[in-house]
């Protein structure tokens, strides 16, 4: 009974670790590419933040400077709250931007700049954001 009980404790705790998100707050000091920041805390610690639940072109590729730009006009210089599940394998956080509770990833998949990541993303918003700019083209 007391293994069982241990057990149940471990799955809990893996579980409760799986839902808890970090808040970050910073300025956004620079756009790397349509789904990637990098913020500067009030200490100016900097960290890099994956945007959650989306893909986006590489700068390099085509519509990259596109999405790149978008997002630079959304984010940068501004103050943003980020909600992180975690970190990817590069060490990036992973998370949803928020400015003044406008939901920035969401922002970029209905602009047509970023599409919703299924792979890693289950989330109905982003699926849906996405269809008006696909029947746009």
């Amino acid at each position: 009974m007391r293994k069982l009980s241990i057990i149940l404790a471990i799955i809990a705790l893996l579980l409760i670790g799986q839902t808890a998100q970090l808040q970050i707050t910073g300025r956004v000091d620079r756009v790397i590419d349509g789904d990637t920041i990098d913020i500067l805390d009030s200490a100016s610690t900097r960290f890099r933040i994956r945007l959650d639940g989306i893909d986006a072109p590489e700068s390099n590729q085509q519509y990259g400077k596109e999405s790149t730009k978008k997002l630079s006009v959304l984010t940068l210089g501004k103050d943003v709250r980020i909600l992180s599940s975690g970190r990817d394998r590069y060490g990036r956080f992973i998370g949803r931007i928020y400015i003044n509770n406008v939901d920035i990833n969401l922002e970029m998949v209905k602009n047509g700049c970023a599409w919703h990541y299924k792979q890693y993303s289950k989330d109905e918003a982003l699926a849906e954001a996405e269809i008006a700019p696909r029947n746009r083209n």
